[in-house]
């Protein structure tokens, strides 16, 4: 009997019967012709010979239109496959090949993904295409718990399927490690050859991922290890919390200790978890690992923890003052300080050592970062706190240098700049070369150059610490913010026309966020408060101003509240409201005297500057010329006392007004001619420049006079000519490009209609406006297009669209 080609049939009776039907399967599939695919799925479970030996047959003796496609997680034996990878017929795909990019995943969404939404189906999923069809289709269908069932479903068919109860216990316990490094898994298993154990396992083919890391670097597939997570606790709470007490034991003693506390926590062993956290170092854990690290601790805190251990509660302070949370702080402060005796014991069996030490400088730190008023008892604080630094310095050179970080920036206040330059060298040296808290050094001497009327070095120290900063290990965002914002401050003081920095400054919110100190919410502030009055009037200005007071009042930083106070009496005499100001100058007791005013050992010198300024404006809007006089006076001597070379530049500016308004041109001119001697080595135009209605004469005169030092008449000419240039120069917007395209739509449109519009996400809307309300101030759309106009990057009301109907 021969077929169609004339090839004769086989017999039924040779051989076996799988091999007869494979002969007819071979001879059909070859009169068809067309190409034909074979799909075997699972190979690895072939164990039988005679199963192995088909599949080679079928391979062996196909015909050229047979493909076949084999998915195994283990060649099985048997299984002839050596010859087509020596002649080239073989194409092998690996895991790897298979799992998807992040590109490939953002496609198989058809772009539906946020990119918050698709990093997180790219943790989650690790590229495996099974865990992405689970993930679409819960989406799909609008199901939370869609994949944790499929998840269940398939693991339950599918990967346990054969697997010995011992290796299922196994898997379980080690989805309970971060990663498998099999010495970890071996001594909290009290077992050998874990990581042989792991590799073997032909259930768990294709769900390991080394991340190019070796043996150490082993990782569970993220689903999976949730499923088995969840069915260890559930099938056996206790022998979960064991193995993750054994983990975080085995973790603290490597020095693991952040990793360590998760799984104390999971383990709900609340003794263990507050021993491994003061073993991190408590509040040292931060100057160590930074503010995430940190926080991570504290987020693993109980009530009951931080008042059974006193120095977590230090840790809770310090978290919750970098959060800008200063009056939760205190008071968390206050009642670990009533329970230790002032910080002179600590807990059975603690360190009390450590604790003075540790409360010593979050003491400092809540001073600073609460902008406490600088007084009798400060100083006496900080004297505790130098004491504190050289006892610290034999044995903790991180610790003893941020001590006198801290001591730097009380003497830089003060205005005692030769300390704190003396200070801020101690630090560096207690701190390194490479330590990223060089930035709070260099901001320091930056801000003591500021003050001295020495631009160029400010400036290079606060490029150096935001280099450092930006580069830290740490990624101190608030370092940034900071550094940003004392570098603005420089800008204007050398602007002579429209400032070219960029501007609002950020919200005090967001500064407090940033463990920011008195001088940077000064300097951040002062600088919004001019951009605002150039930009949109006293209107402006005021708005601004009040917002900071009232975060200023409610968070109760006192000295900032009367820094502001005296800012918006400022802003109001500039205004033309002088009643207004007089009243509100009186209201807040803000002191009248010169001698009040210009104090330097009762007040920092930014307080002292902000209070003789605001109030020299303001007794020149009064016509009490005298009293102005005065004032400016003592304001002039207390500068030259300190070297604080800007905060007497700036009453040089406003007394040459003063002298003006009095109708005393020739005293104006001596004041403009002693400031122009000092701008020739400072470069500080704008105390002069903002003043321009006033002193342009003055400097148009000095300029023309012959007989006038010819230094002096060429600064004048050369500032007189910089301020007629940038009179009408482009002002810089606090927002970019796309802000303003988000800005123009905010008043009429969604959030959802915004980014239809312009072709954004859900998600890149939401960032934009973030930065909008962090860069105008605004506490909502509303209040952000309210500011927006102020500042005439809106047209008026009257001009705005239409609402929509």
């Amino acid at each position: 009997e021969r077929d169609a080609g004339g090839a004769a049939a086989p017999d039924p009776q040779a051989g076996s019967q799988a091999e007869y039907r494979i002969e007819l399967l071979l001879r059909a599939l070859a009169r068809h012709g067309a190409p034909c695919v074979l799909a075997l799925d699972e190979v690895e479970r072939l164990r039988s010979p005679e199963a192995a030996s088909a599949i080679n047959a079928l391979l062996h003796r196909g015909p050229d239109n047979l493909h076949v496609g084999m998915a195994f997680r283990e060649q099985p034996p048997g299984l002839e496959l050596a010859m087509f990878a020596l002649e080239g017929r073989e194409a092998a795909v690996t895991v790897g090949d298979l799992r998807f990019s992040k590109a490939d995943i953002a496609r198989f969404f058809d772009g539906e993904l946020s990119r918050r939404e698709l990093d997180r189906v790219v943790a989650e999923s690790a590229g495996w295409p099974l865990a992405l069809r689970i993930h679409r289709n819960a989406r799909r269908r609008g199901e939370a718990g869609g994949a944790d069932r499929t998840v269940a479903d398939w693991i339950e068919t599918r990967l346990w399927r054969g697997v010995a109860a011992s290796d299922r216990g196994f898997a379980l316990d080690v989805a309970l490690f971060d990663g498998l490094d099999p010495e970890l898994v071996d001594e909290v298993r009290g077992e050998a050859g874990s990581g042989r154990r792991i590799v073997a396992m032909d259930a768990l083919a294709g769900l390991l991922s080394t991340a190019g890391g070796g043996m150490r670097a082993i990782r569970l597939h993220p689903l999976v290890r949730e499923y088995c997570e969840a069915r260890r606790f559930r099938e056996d709470p206790e022998r979960y919390r064991a193995v993750h007490r054994g983990i975080a034991l085995a973790l603290a003693r490597r020095g693991r200790a952040v990793e360590a506390l998760r799984h104390a926590a999971e383990a709900g062993d609340g003794e263990l978890l507050g021993r491994i956290a003061e073993d991190t170092g408590g509040v040292r854990l931060w100057l160590e690992r930074g503010l995430e690290a940190l926080c991570a601790l504290d987020g693993r805190l109980t009530a009951e923890l931080v008042w059974a251990h006193p120095r977590l509660a230090l840790v809770r302070c310090v978290a919750l003052t970098c959060a800008g949370e200063i009056a939760e702080a205190r008071r968390v402060y206050g009642a670990a300080a009533a329970e230790t005796a002032s910080f002179t014991r600590d807990r059975a069996d603690g360190d009390d050592r450590a604790l003075r030490s540790e409360h010593v400088f979050v003491q400092g730190l809540l001073h600073m970062c609460g902008c406490d008023p600088y007084d009798e008892g400060m100083m006496a604080a900080i004297l505790d706190v130098q004491a504190a630094a050289l006892e610290a310095a034999e044995t903790d050179p991180l610790l003893s240098g941020m001590f006198s970080v801290g001591i730097c920036i009380a003497h830089n206040q003060r205005a005692a700049f030769d300390e704190a330059v003396a200070w801020a060298g101690r630090a560096r040296a207690a701190l390194g070369g490479r330590s990223p808290y060089l930035a709070h050094v260099d901001f320091q001497l930056g801000s003591v150059a500021m003050a001295r009327g020495r631009a160029d070095e400010a400036g290079a120290c606060y490029g150096r610490a935001l280099e450092t900063a930006r580069a830290s290990h740490l990624r101190d965002a608030g370092a940034v913010i900071v550094g940003e914002a004392l570098s603005a401050e420089l800008a204007l003081e050398r602007s002579a026309g429209a400032p070219r920095v960029r501007g609002p400054a950020v919200s005090p919110r967001v500064l407090g966020e940033c463990a920011a100190w008195f001088d940077v919410y000064a300097a951040s502030l002062g600088v919004a408060a001019e951009l605002a009055l150039l930009r949109g009037g006293s209107g402006a200005a005021l708005a601004l101003v009040e917002d900071a007071r009232e975060y200023a009042r409610r968070t109760g930083r006192t000295a900032l509240a009367r820094f502001l106070a005296a800012l918006r009496a400022s802003v109001l005499a500039e205004g033309g409201e002088i009643g207004e100001a007089g009243r509100a100058w009186r209201f807040e007791r803000l002191p009248e005297g010169a001698g009040e005013c210009t104090d330097l050992d009762a007040q920092s010198w930014r307080e002292a500057e902000m209070l003789s300024c605001a109030r020299l404006r303001l007794l020149t809007a009064e016509g009490a010329f005298d009293a102005a006089r005065e004032l400016a006076a003592a304001l002039h001597a207390a500068a030259a006392e300190r070297g604080a070379v800007r905060m007497g530049m700036r009453g040089l500016a406003l007394a040459a007004v003063l002298e003006h308004r009095a109708g005393e041109d020739g005293r104006a001119r001596a004041h403009v001619a002693e400031y122009l001697r000092l701008y020739g080595e400072t470069d500080y135009a704008w105390p002069l420049a903002r003043e321009r209605g006033a002193v342009v004469p003055l400097l148009q005169d000095i300029a023309g006079d012959r007989k006038a030092d010819a230094t002096v008449r060429a600064a004048a000419g050369g500032l007189r000519d910089a301020m007629a240039d940038g009179a009408d120069a482009t002002q810089t917007w606090p927002l970019n490009g796309g802000e303003m395209e988000v800005l123009a739509l905010l008043e009429w449109h969604s959030d959802k209609e915004i980014a239809e519009t312009l072709k954004l996400s859900h998600d890149g809307v939401r960032s934009r406006l973030r930065r909008i309300f962090a860069a105008l101030g605004a506490r909502g759309r509303y209040d952000a297009v309210h500011r927006a106009r102020a500042q005439g990057l809106l047209p008026s009301a009257e001009d705005a669209p239409p609402a929509k109907s």
